[in-house]
């Protein structure tokens, strides 16, 4: 709109000065008037250098065909006009270059603005995750689900293709799965590695966090086999009471995926993972305590129990056959009176372990029933096999010495569900009952209970 006035503009003022040129003015001033405005204009548009040219033309040509004396005075009005175009042009564009600095400025301003927004928001919703974290870490108190709400919230603030956590056992020198996430889930003989070996052994080794950005580049680390098909790295150290007691990592196929504030934020999740780690290990040991007989580190008489009613709804629920072995060290109490209680204590400890190499590992369950008593629940097993596994029992005892070379028997009762009993309390009347008879009879005996 602005150039077609501007063109407008020119064009009338050429006609204008062409037709007063065909005519015989009244008087040289009113020509000179006449002459002026047109001139004004156009060479306020042509500007100051083409505005004093085409103007100076026209001067010379009117001079010289119409024979006016005072033309070259009409120089003194269009350079005025070419000087004000002039200027105008020079404010113009200082205008227009001060307008792009000051937009160039301001986009600069608003690029800062919305990173700065940006990092808020990310720092808002880390914190907003790790109160998550921490408020779900204080209310459990399993061992596991520490582990995994661990890994699950980092991902969801620092996505990533694989995280592991690693526990050191330092009397085996080597560093052991606890949990995981990711590509690495299916490569299970990494399940175990020794310290020191990949970059999480350098971190366990030195208890130092360590930052790779991308693993072809940085040669100050030798990293392990599992640790090759990926090129950023993060792996730090869980400390708890200045000790390291697991290294956490997290990796990513592509370079430079995380940076110094990734670092930051996995530290601070992995100091409360580590709190909370370090309380489940304390609890999970006073709650070992609470059911483990301190001697032959076999679960106690209160927990036996308790094992045994959970059995039993278990075979009454799915129809399933259950047996109960009650046993007794034959003359306990002699080798007590002879040979003292720390040497009974030996013998009860040596006998435990005789016992579990002949049950069947995380199926049957023993327990220390009291004194020289043993009781084992066997699921899913009858009547015959019962017996058959009492008699290995039997013949593992009597066959091999204890310690100073002390020869033991014992005396075993075998009760059954359904066939002997339909409660847990049942079941062991009946196995006591039957262990009774077996010690009455002759001792070194295995005994059946009656049917009901």
């Amino acid at each position: 709109m602005k150039r077609k006035a501007k063109e407008l503009l020119s064009g009338a003022s050429a006609i204008w000065l062409v037709f007063f040129s065909l005519i015989k003015p009244h008087s040289e001033s009113l020509s000179l008037l006449l002459f002026s405005l047109p001139l004004f204009i156009l060479a306020y548009q042509l500007s100051l250098l083409w505005g004093i040219v085409f103007c100076g033309a026209v001067v010379i040509g009117l001079r010289f065909l119409l024979g006016y004396q005072s033309l070259w005075y009409l120089l003194l009005v269009f350079i005025p006009a070419g000087l004000v175009r002039w200027q105008q042009e020079l404010l113009q564009a200082e205008f227009n270059r001060e307008k792009q600095r000051l937009e160039k400025n301001l986009a600069a301003q608003n690029k800062k603005i919305t990173a700065l927004e940006e990092k808020i928001a990310r720092e808002l919703f880390n914190t907003s995750a790790i109160y998550e974290f921490t408020s779900i870490l204080s209310s459990t108190i399993n061992y596991q689900e520490i582990l995994n709400l661990a890994v699950d919230t980092i991902y969801k603030i620092i996505p990533y293709d694989a995280c592991r956590l690693y526990f050191i056992n330092e009397e085996k020198g080597e560093l052991y799965k606890g949990a995981g996430r990711g590509l690495m889930e299916e490569e299970e003989i990494e399940n175990r590695l020794p310290i020191g070996t990949g970059l999480v052994g350098w971190v366990a080794d030195r208890c130092q966090a360590a930052l790779v950005a991308d693993r072809q580049k940085d040669k100050r680390f030798q990293y392990g086999q599992w640790e090759q098909n990926f090129s950023s790295i993060m792996a730090l150290p869980l400390k708890s009471k200045n000790q390291c007691i697991a290294v956490l990592e997290v990796v990513k196929t592509e370079p430079s995926a995380f940076d110094e504030d990734d670092l930051r934020i996995l530290t601070i999740i992995a100091n409360q993972a580590a709190s909370a780690i370090r309380n489940a290990n304390l609890y999970s040991q006073l709650a070992q305590q609470a059911i483990t007989d301190p001697i032959t580190g076999l679960i106690n008489h209160r927990y036996f129990k308790i094992a045994l009613v959970k059995e039993m709804k278990r075979a009454s629920r799915y129809n399933r056959n259950l047996s109960l072995l009650m046993l007794d060290i034959d003359h306990f109490k002699s080798i007590n009176d002879a040979h003292g209680h720390q040497t009974g204590d030996r013998v009860l400890a040596e006998f435990s372990k005789r016992l579990t190499s002949v049950i069947r590992e995380n199926v049957d369950l023993i327990a220390r029933y009291g004194g020289e008593e043993f009781c084992i629940i066997l699921p899913e097993t009858g009547q015959a096999e019962a017996l058959e596994i009492a008699e290995r029992i039997r013949q593992q005892i009597e066959q091999k010495p204890f310690s100073e070379q002390l020869e033991l028997t014992v005396s075993i009762g075998v009760a059954c569900f359904p066939q002997h009993a339909e409660t847990s309390e049942e079941l062991i009347k009946a196995a006591d009952i039957a262990c009774y008879q077996a010690k009455h009879s002759g001792r070194n005996l295995i005994r059946l209970a009656k049917t009901q």
